[in-house]
Parts: C-alpha cells; structure tokens; sequence
C-alpha cells in the first residue's frame, strides 16, 4: 500500500479500510483452512498454497458467459417480437378490411394493437440493455481472465521469496539472495530435485510470457501451472521449517 496515500485518509476512513482489510483476511484464513481440510493436512497445517488458492478464490472470483444459452435467450426474444408483429399486422389489415370503425365493437382491437407494440418497445429497448450488459460482463471477464493469467505470477513471487529465504538461512548474502538467478541457481542444484527443477523452469518461462508477452493461457495450462508451483512452494516450506 502507498503509505503517502494512506496517510491522507481520515481517521474514520482508515478504521473502516483496516476493518475491510481485516475482514477480507478472515474470509481468505477461513477459506484456506476449508482448503486444507479438503487435502487432509488441516490439523497439521495451512500451507502458503492454501492461503494462495484461498486469495485467487475470494478477491479474483472468475466468470464464464454462456453463449449458447445467450443464443437461445436472443433466439427466445425474436420469435416473441415477431409474433408481436404478427398479431400487429393483423389487427391493421382487419380494420383495413373492414372499412367501417365501430368504436364500441373494434375498442379491444386498438387495445390489443397498443399493448403489443408496447411489446415491441420493450422488446427493444431489454435488446438494447442486454447488449450494454454483455460488454461489461465481457469486458469484466477479460480482467477476471487477467487475474487469473496472474496466478502464475503471484505464485512465482511466493517462490521467490521462500527461495530467498531459504538462502539467507544458508548465509548466503543479501545481494545474491535478492537475485532471480542466483535463487533459480541455488534452488536448483542444492534444493530441488531434477523434477522440481524442471518445474520451475515452466513456471518461470510462463511467468515471463504472461508478464512480458501478454500470454493467455487455457484453463488447462494455468491448472497444470498452478499445480506444479504448488509443488514447488510445499518443497521449499518443507525445507525452511528443518532449517
């Protein structure tokens, strides 16, 4: 957080933003420990991946637009319009027919034209609205999907640090431990072993792909991804607590 910013807050202000933040960080402790119950491991621990996974779940929520169930709404929304229509040209060409207006008997008629063209308007001014939402909900999923691009890079931040860690317990400088080649170097030829190794490897180059190359990956990629950091971070939890 950007202390000059926060320094500008008023005091009921920053009660109220440390309340949130409080409260976000229950509902994160409280869905990383269902996280850990889920795997087994929630009396022993709540791991970093747990309070990770947690973090993506509750603050970058992501959603999917249906587009085939928008279809058949569209597809819904025209057949009623056109039957609207109909019935519309109908009531015109019957009073066309029938030359003579009779005001008592063809009353329902213009009722009935009046209530159906009101259809229409509404027809399409809901087409209007429905396009507007989708472009937000679009534009919505598409930061959604960024965020998600980013669990990789969140993860791969959590490396670094515990791999930071994990040097400076070794006594290794304060230079070489803040270096990302010097870290990628020591985990793997003194901590990881060749598969973790190769793992790393992957997170990184999808790490830097999605932070320099703007790289969209699938559903799959990012699970697969994800997994293996996972991995990387219980091994490297593991090590610091035997240090």
């Amino acid at each position: 957080m950007d202390k000059l910013t926060y320094n500008k807050l008023t005091e009921s202000a920053r009660i109220a933003l440390d309340e949130t933040t409080q409260e976000i960080a229950d509902k994160i402790l409280d869905k990383a420990y269902r996280n850990a119950v889920s795997k087994n491991t929630a009396e022993k621990e709540i791991s970093l991946s747990d309070i990770i996974e947690a973090k993506e779940e509750i603050l970058y929520k992501r959603t999917e637009i249906t587009k085939q169930d928008s279809r058949r709404k569209r597809l819904s929304l025209m057949l009623s319009m056109s039957g609207a229509l109909y019935a519309v040209f109908g009531i015109v060409f019957y009073l066309y027919q029938n030359k003579s207006f009779d005001t008592t008997k063809d009353l329902g008629l213009i009722i009935a034209a009046i209530g159906i063209m009101m259809s229409v308007v509404a027809f399409y001014y809901t087409q209007l609205i429905s396009r507007k939402k989708i472009k937000v909900i679009e534009k919505d999923v598409q930061t959604e999907r960024d965020y998600s691009e980013f669990e990789v890079v969140r993860r791969w931040q959590a490396i670094e640090k515990l791999g930071s860690e994990l040097m400076r317990k070794e006594g290794i400088s304060d230079n070489k431990s803040r270096s990302i080649n010097f870290i990628i170097q020591f985990l793997s030829d003194s901590i990881l072993d060749k598969d973790y190794s190769m793992y790393l490897r992957q997170v990184l180059m999808a790490r830097n792909d999605v932070v320099h190359g703007g790289l969209k990956l699938s559903r799959f990629e990012l699970e697969n991804l994800t997994k293996k950091a996972d991995l990387i971070i219980g091994e490297l939890e593991n090590k610091i607590k035997k240090h």
